[in-house]
């Protein structure tokens, strides 16, 4: 088969199967929300002429306080979900915007330039969803990119992993301003669950910091591909499965401590 026909095929596999993927995430995202947040059904209005029974000796709670609880709840459910879809938006936009690309560096420019816009705009969206000051934009939008382009830089053993972590922790104190509290045990847990798919499934990214940032290296993103085993699938799917599962947890828990605070 020829170069290019096959080149032209694992490009069209590499974009179907980004998309496929990205489908899937934001739509079982979204479906998740939708059926979380949804309102229990009121009940059916008495019949005209007929009289209505009155409950007593029974404790309401007022609407206005359970409309309130209820809003938390949706707004944990949104702070989470977005921090993980945005998280992961950078290393997919990185690659495909990178593997246009055939000049040096522009491996590492991709990923750079894809940490700082996803953080700056899910930040925005994260101020607007739960209706706080700034924080979210600086948190998110200076903290991921330092951390990862530091640790991609430098390139020690160990210090991707700490990096990972450390922007799930960013990410767990920044979504608990839908909750207006700061819980060490959720972010911890996070941060955690982060480090440790990184270290069972990231190395491949540690050969890509080498050769990307490396200070002998600076290869673009087809030049890697070219040259080592790994493909994009193969590099999209651990950042994927580390949003998921500590973007699982950390809105599972969010919620949980919205739900928490709901009258008896």
């Amino acid at each position: 088969m020829p170069a290019a026909f096959r080149d032209s095929g694992r490009t069209g596999v590499f974009l179907l199967s980004n998309v496929i993927l990205s489908g899937l995430i934001g739509g079982g995202a979204l479906a998740i929300v939708y059926g979380l947040t949804q309102k229990e059904a009121s009940p059916a209005p008495a019949p005209i002429g007929r009289a209505t029974p009155i409950e007593t000796n029974r404790l309401t709670v007022p609407a206005t306080v359970r409309q309130s609880v209820t809003n938390q709840q949706r707004t944990a459910l949104l702070a989470g979900v977005i921090v993980s879809i945005g998280w992961f938006a950078p290393w997919l936009l990185g690659i495909l915007i990178g593997s246009l690309l055939t000049a040096s560096s522009s491996g590492a420019f991709s990923l750079a330039l894809g940490w700082i816009a996803a953080g700056v705009i899910t930040g925005f969206v994260l101020k607007w969803a739960i209706h706080s000051a700034w924080w979210p934009l600086v948190s998110l939008g200076v903290g991921w990119p330092l951390c990862l382009v530091l640790s991609f830089y430098l390139n020690a053993p160990g210090l991707i992993v700490l990096a990972v972590a450390a922007t799930w922790l960013i990410n767990s104190l920044t979504a608990m301003l839908a909750v207006r509290n700061r819980i060490w045990l959720i972010a911890v847990l996070t941060a955690a669950a982060a480090g440790i798919i990184w270290i069972v499934l990231g190395s491949p990214w540690d050969l890509a910091a080498l050769k990307l940032f490396g200070a002998d290296y600076h290869w673009a993103w087809l030049t890697f591909f070219a040259g080592e085993h790994y493909g994009a699938i193969d590099l999209l799917l651990i950042p994927a499965m580390t949003a998921a599962v500590a973007g699982s947890i950390l809105t599972f828990l969010l919620y949980r401590r919205a739900e928490a605070t709901e009258p008896a």
